[in-house]
């Protein structure tokens, strides 16, 4: 009797488990399928779930088969290993459509995408996998953009919401818990909201509008809740190497910004979602982020990534970095130039032979050698004595603006007439000649800079490279163009940047920054008080690279600091802080001067009027060669008369 009434209790006990999880898996069917309809009808939909629980427990057959009523987008299963991270997987498509396809969906602005994942294992451990996974599948879900729905037990609710990366990395989510007596429970999380803590809150996905109840709209159901932060306290990774555009100095023990650019934007995005900052230097020195050889980040790609910060300023985009960290939209923009000093005088002893040119040269010499021969001819055509020495005496005086006696000019027309012609000929050359030589000695030619990193490479300059730790580094170390690896291999580091850019005044040495860098370092160190250097940026530009503030990929609150940072670029504000904070570090830097009691730089910008031995090198050499050939036809006539009175005597012993 005892037997036939246990099992009698057990049989109806089994039965009414059974019919309510019956009607709860069709109630809840019934839930998931008008939530699609209102609020993902032209949405893709992805589903993930766990294989060893969840197909069995919830009726996702029936969910991801009826593409009519689940998803117009297209319908994606996949199977989830909640234990460890899922390395491959297979995604199971419910109809026609190819996942190719949807691969771009993001790039039209009424596309969406719903992900359904159903979970029952609230570990640690789990969550961490699958957000680890999620965060692989970016190229088709974004979890700063997408709607997630999370099923589970009602026991699991507040695990999900509250885990450390799922609450504050999934912008748009919502746990869906069936209980008991046909009904079930709805809660998201709101992120920061209690002082920067997030807090689980109910959501009701129905609304009565007089007749019936019905599914709330899409935005009523998914608020943005990383519009106001509560004053919740971000930490921000800040390198230490990029003052141009911006600066940290610890006081009393803590690191507050003073300057830069994108201080002033960390203060604008501050006052619209009210959040304060806590600002430390990067690891691994204060850079924005170096890969070491065994595969670990350091700099401010590496707090990111560690999760010991929320944010990291100045950090460049590039492939390497693009890859595990996510940017807002670029603050500033860099290019990769270099500084010479300005051109350097060349003087030369060929000054005094550069105002002509060398076919005028050879025109010279042949026209005096024309002349030569004219004059014998017209000596000897006429009957006069044709004396050679006197000819050359006077064509080389009038040359030299020497007032000497034509030979024959009494006794012949003909030689006076070409006389007159052979003056104006010498007073035409003379002139010109003398007028240029003037212009070189007292402004000598300056030497060419390079422009270009081509003309650069092969040029005689030492090179430096303002040395970041960064991108700049990485550019030329790992380029396979040739003029750059030519460039590394030259090129030295220069880790200071006023040092770097004063050893390129007046001598041959170029720095190789970015160009923002250089118009910081000549606002604060090298300009004089007219805003003058004497420094030369080179146009040409390389490695354009754009410099952002850097989070966790695709974290929340990306696309809410992308609306401050683009407007603010659009409408001209950063260029106007950029402004402001040049007139600071300049007053500052006047400030100084004042207490040490320095005077100011000017810069002379004009060339000097007086002329120095350099300027006359050309007349020096000519002076000294000269000198030598006298001493020659010295020591030619005195060889000469020697052995004429030696003959003499000989002769007079006969």
């Amino acid at each position: 009797m005892k037997f036939y009434t246990a099992t009698m209790i057990f049989y109806q006990a089994t039965t009414i488990i059974f019919s309510v999880t019956i009607a709860l898996s069709s109630t809840f069917t019934h839930i998931l399928t008008e939530l699609v309809e209102n609020n993902f009808k032209t949405c893709t939909v992805y589903i993930f779930y766990h294989k060893s629980k969840s197909e069995k427990k919830w009726p996702i057959e029936k969910l991801s088969y009826d593409s009519a009523t689940f998803g117009h987008g297209g319908v994606y299963i996949t199977q989830l290993n909640l234990n460890n991270p899922v390395n491959t997987r297979t995604i199971l498509i419910t109809n026609s459509t190819k996942i190719a396809d949807k691969m771009d969906l993001h790039q039209h602005r009424d596309k969406c995408v719903a992900v359904f994942i159903f979970l029952e294992d609230d570990s640690e451990t789990a969550f961490s996998n699958f957000y680890e996974e999620l965060k692989t599948l970016t190229s088709y879900i974004k979890k700063d953009e997408d709607y997630f729905i999370f099923i589970t037990d009602p026991g699991a609710v507040s695990s999900i919401l509250l885990h450390r990366r799922i609450s504050v990395g999934i912008k748009y989510k919502l746990v869906l818990s069936p209980t008991a007596f046909d009904s079930y429970e709805a809660h998201t999380a709101c992120i920061f909201c209690d002082f920067g803590i997030t807090t689980v809150i109910p959501i009701k996905l129905m609304e009565n509008n007089g007749k019936m109840n019905t599914i709330k709209s899409r935005h009523q159901n998914f608020p943005d809740y990383v519009r106001n932060f509560h004053g919740r306290v971000m930490r921000v990774s800040v390198p230490t190497s990029t003052g141009w555009l911006n600066e940290i100095r610890q006081i009393n023990g803590k690191w507050i910004g003073i300057r830069g650019v994108y201080n002033s934007t960390m203060n604008a995005i501050m006052a619209k979602y009210n959040f304060t900052c806590e600002y430390f230097p990067s690891a691994g020195g204060g850079g924005t982020g170096v890969r070491l050889s065994n595969g670990t980040w350091v700099g401010t790609v590496g707090d990111v990534m560690s999760y010991n910060s929320d944010l990291g300023q100045v950090t460049g985009q590039t492939w390497a970095r693009n890859k595990v960290v996510g940017y807002t939209f670029p603050v500033t923009y860099e290019w990769l130039t270099f500084t010479t000093g300005e051109p350097l005088p060349y003087f030369s002893w060929r000054a005094v032979y550069w105002p002509l040119g060398n076919r005028i040269w050879i025109g010279a010499i042949i026209s005096c050698f024309g002349s030569f021969v004219m004059f014998q001819f017209l000596f000897k055509a006429t009957n006069q004595p044709a004396n050679a020495n006197e000819t050359a005496v006077y064509l080389f005086g009038s040359l030299m603006e020497q007032d000497k006696q034509p030979p024959g000019v009494k006794k012949s027309s003909a030689v006076r007439v070409y006389v007159i012609f052979w003056l104006l000929f010498s007073m035409v050359i003379l002139t010109a000649y003398r007028s240029k030589l003037v212009s070189f000695l007292v402004f000598p030619l300056k030497e060419v800079i390079p422009t270009t990193f081509e003309e650069l490479e092969a040029s005689k300059y030492k090179l430096g490279l303002q040395y970041l730790k960064g991108a700049a580094y990485q550019l030329f170390k790992t380029s396979t163009n040739p003029t750059y690896v030519k460039i590394f291999e030259k090129m030295e580091l220069e880790p200071v940047d006023a040092r770097c850019y004063e050893r390129a005044i007046g001598t041959k040495f170029s720095c190789i920054s970015w160009s923002a860098i250089a118009d910081f370092v000549y606002q604060r160190n090298l300009s004089d008080k007219h805003g003058r250097v004497p420094l030369i940026k080179a146009p040409a530009m390389t490695c354009f690279l754009s410099v952002g503030i850097i989070m966790e990929q695709r974290a929340a609150f990306r696309t809410n600091f992308d609306l401050v940072v683009s407007r603010a670029v659009d409408n001209g504000i950063m260029i106007k802080w950029r402004t402001l904070d040049f007139e600071f570090i300049r007053s500052q830097r006047r400030e100084w001067e004042k207490q040490i009691n320095k005077t100011a730089v000017t810069y002379n910008t004009e060339s000097s009027d007086s002329l120095t031995i350099s300027h006359l090198t050309g007349s020096l050499l000519i002076l000294c060669g000269g000198i030598i050939t006298s001493l020659n036809f010295f020591a030619f006539e005195m060889y000469k008369g020697r052995n004429s009175r030696s003959q003499s005597t000989i002769i007079s012993n006969y």
